[in-house]
């Protein structure tokens, strides 16, 4: 009996379904992501000079994670730079920029999918992102409005950067963020969507050699966790008992004794 089996057919670095008719006995498809169309992919990038400011690295920072990291924001997160396709991008020859900006763009993406509104402002421009993107989201939501609301130069960003950040050593650079936090920062996202819950079911069909090997880094995953989540804890205890308040404690007021009634006569008062 013959079973209809869609399969994957790549076209100028975009995948399209067809029907091929295969029999039973047919060899199971090969499910690999396609190798992404990186001339395809500069072709699409050199018809953007149309666009500018904020909006222009937007559209590059999408074409780049939908082509290259087919669409997963958390594939750019661990990946970055490392993947093979966007290193054979950087160095295309066509390339209608610099390499420089394609990271920067994704950055910039990324950060535009929190915030869409980005592409609206008046005064906030590619350059003045650039400034604040290895920030906290509170503090880049905090210099957005200052910057939109003020109009701030980029140099009057730069200044606001430089001094809410601690130095790191006499040249006053910025101190980079300890990894551990950079680790948990990057694994925030694929916590908060259970990605290490999902799929469980295939967890029965792995060879015998890969459940063992999974299972030993999980197991170090959950104690090296376990051990920063003690760290963790005692810093936020000691934070807080410092900006607790004192406890209110009575002070005790010696009672005045009361005069003596005895001797008083019938019906004065006594003083």
């Amino acid at each position: 009996m013959l079973a209809e089996t869609p399969i994957a057919v790549s076209r100028e670095g975009s995948s399209h379904l067809a029907i091929e008719r295969r029999g039973s006995d047919s060899p199971a498809l090969d499910h690999r992501p396609p190798i992404p169309d990186v001339d395809a992919l500069v072709r699409d990038l050199r018809q953007l000079y149309c666009v500018k400011g904020i909006e222009l690295m937007v559209r590059i920072g999408e074409l780049i994670v939908e082509r290259i990291y087919a669409g997963d924001c958390a594939k750019w997160r661990s990946h970055g730079r490392k993947n093979t396709s966007f290193r054979k991008l950087s160095s295309h020859p066509d390339l209608p920029f610099h390499a420089s900006q394609l990271s920067r763009a994704v950055s910039i993406y990324l950060l535009s999918q929190r915030r869409p509104e980005l592409v609206r402002f008046a005064h906030v421009g590619p350059s003045h992102l650039q400034e604040i993107l290895g920030l906290e989201q509170e503090e880049q939501d905090r210099l957005i409005r200052c910057v939109e609301a003020e109009s701030w130069s980029t140099r009057r960003l730069r200044e606001e950067v430089r001094a809410c950040q601690p130095r790191a050593d006499r040249r006053g650079g910025p101190r980079k963020l300890p990894s551990f936090q950079r680790c948990v920062q990057q694994w925030s996202e694929r916590i908060e969507s259970r990605t290490l819950l999902t799929d469980l079911d295939a967890i029965g069909h792995l060879p015998p050699e890969t459940a063992r090997s999974l299972l030993a880094s999980v197991r170090t995953l959950c104690q090296q966790s376990e051990f920063l989540a003690r760290q963790l804890v005692l810093r936020v205890t000691a934070v807080d008992r410092a900006s607790s308040p004192p406890p209110n404690i009575p002070l005790r007021v010696a009672a005045t004794p009361r005069p003596s009634m005895k001797g008083a006569p019938s019906g004065s008062l006594a003083g």
